[in-house]
């Protein structure tokens, strides 16, 4: 009944075409994919709406992925009249996730085999400092310990900070004090209460936003205690001071805050402790808060550090969409 001019450019078949000879519109459909559209136009056809994505041979020799919306018009008995819908070409969207899942697939077998190589020698010299205890005492082999469980975190913070990546999975709709709370479980100590202020849903990848509540309440309890970092940044040792962590959703509802009551943040490390290596602390990685920014970023979203009003540390994330 009718057909816009735009037809023209995707399908390569005039509009007059199609209007003369609807079966035309198959002639073009990738051979592979041809038997899936026939079956979504029969099913638009039988009342169903459907939304389908194939390949376009097009005249001009390019191959083409096109995304079409089909929905049927009925009458009031619910007898199909006719069908409307629209298709775009989505060849580029294809094309950059083709490429991204390349490249994701070259870094997974890099992560592999840079964590097998690496954890080999790690276990090494871990099974020989066992030995050497068993045989001595010494203050070089705590040292040695401690410097080879500073190697492990780095190496696991190094690996999670690469797969990380910039995409996400499948947004879903969740209630933000839910993903406080299953984080909380995996960092919090006895000297650490974490409270929720206030709560709403929000729509996430659940799993990698807890990933980076994760780390936002860890680098809370890392940093915790005013002892832990000195006004000018300096690391010093840790201490056992407890720490009180909240989180909550911002006034105006345009994100979510994570704020702790230990030590500030000073104005001229706001900015620089998200850079991937970036520590205060002697045993620390400096990739925690670098793979927070990583999983903000992917889902869209911005992140700000400041001092808090409590004096302590805050953590702002802006951009968040709310489910009502």
């Amino acid at each position: 009944m009718f057909v816009n001019a735009a037809y023209e450019d995707v399908f390569g078949q005039s509009p007059e075409t199609i209007r003369t000879d609807p079966s035309a519109f198959l002639d073009v459909v990738h051979d592979d994919d041809r038997d899936r559209v026939t079956l979504a136009m029969e099913r638009a056809s039988a009342g169903t709406a459907q939304q389908v994505e194939f390949r376009v041979d097009h005249a001009s020799g390019m191959q083409l992925w096109v995304e079409s919306h089909c929905k049927p018009v009925t009458d009031d008995d619910g007898t199909v009249q006719r069908v409307v819908g629209f298709t775009r070409d989505i060849t580029e969207r294809k094309t950059r996730e083709r490429d991204l899942a390349r490249k994701n697939e070259t870094l997974d077998q890099f992560t592999s085999t840079v964590a097998h190589d690496l954890r080999n020698p790690l276990n090494v010299a871990d099974g020989h400092l066992d030995i050497a205890r068993r045989e001595c005492e010494s203050p070089h082999l705590e040292t040695t310990a401690r410097s080879l469980a500073q190697m492990n975190d780095l190496l696991e913070d190094l690996l999670t900070l690469a797969r990380t990546g910039e995409t996400i999975d499948e947004l879903t709709a969740v209630d933000f004090a839910d993903v406080v709370d299953a984080s909380s479980s995996n960092v919090a100590t006895m000297r650490t209460t974490v409270a929720v202020a206030g709560s709403a849903r929000i729509r996430c990848d659940p799993s990698r936003l807890k990933e980076a509540m994760e780390n936002l309440l860890r680098n809370a309890v890392e940093h915790g205690s005013a002892g832990n970092r000195s006004e000018t940044g300096d690391a010093v040792e840790h201490n056992e001071a407890s720490v009180r962590i909240t989180a909550g959703v911002l006034p105006d509802r345009t994100g979510v805050y994570v704020e702790d009551d230990g030590a500030r943040i000073p104005a001229a490390e706001q900015d620089r402790i998200f850079e991937s290596g970036y520590t205060t602390l002697k045993a620390g990685t400096g990739f925690g808060l670098s793979i927070v920014e990583e999983i903000v970023e992917a889902h869209g979203w911005s992140i700000r550090a400041r001092t808090g009003e409590s004096g302590g540390a805050r953590f702002e994330i802006t951009g968040v969409e709310f489910v009502d």
